[in-house]
């Protein structure tokens, strides 16, 4: 089960941490974010499954149109994805280490007329790392955006 999601400049998403439980529903206005998170899920499912430039072509021809404010330079984005690890894996390892979590993280950026990965990370975890940015009203204070989403940099 996806338990977080995090998105920092993709799309329309300036910053987003979401945590989730086994039902959760998206509300919000027309163009506020919605399916632009779901495809942050789907981004990482087709780098994973057909690499970057499959995950890129899918969605757009100028790499730009996914980064925050279609920004010129040296921009790109960060998604982070945690999961649960399956009860019957974490049972294989030594109760020292048994870890709860599974986290997926990467960062793209521009590099002259094209684009990489600069960084990709796997992690395993017992719990969430990360301070969660608690977000109670929209308006008139959205949370700010850290500098960056992954862990380890």
């Amino acid at each position: 089960m996806i338990r977080r999601i995090q998105v920092l400049n993709f799309r329309c998403l300036r910053y987003v941490d979401l945590r989730l439980d086994r039902f959760h529903v998206l509300i919000g206005p027309n163009a506020s974010g919605k399916s632009t998170l779901l495809d942050a899920i789907a981004f990482l499912g087709d780098l994973v499954r057909n690499g970057l430039e499959d995950a890129v072509s899918r969605r757009t021809a100028n790499f730009q149109d996914l980064v925050w404010g279609r920004r010129d330079g040296d921009v790109g984005f960060e998604l982070a994805i945690e999961v649960n690890v399956p009860k019957n894996l974490t049972k294989l390892l030594p109760p020292e280490h048994y870890f709860r979590i599974f986290r997926y993280q990467i960062a793209v950026k521009s590099e002259g007329h094209g684009f990489r990965i600069s960084s990709e990370g796997a992690h395993l975890m017992q719990e969430s790392r990360q301070a969660v940015h608690r977000q109670h009203l929209l308006f008139p204070d959205p949370v700010l955006a850290p500098q960056t989403i992954l862990l380890g940099t």
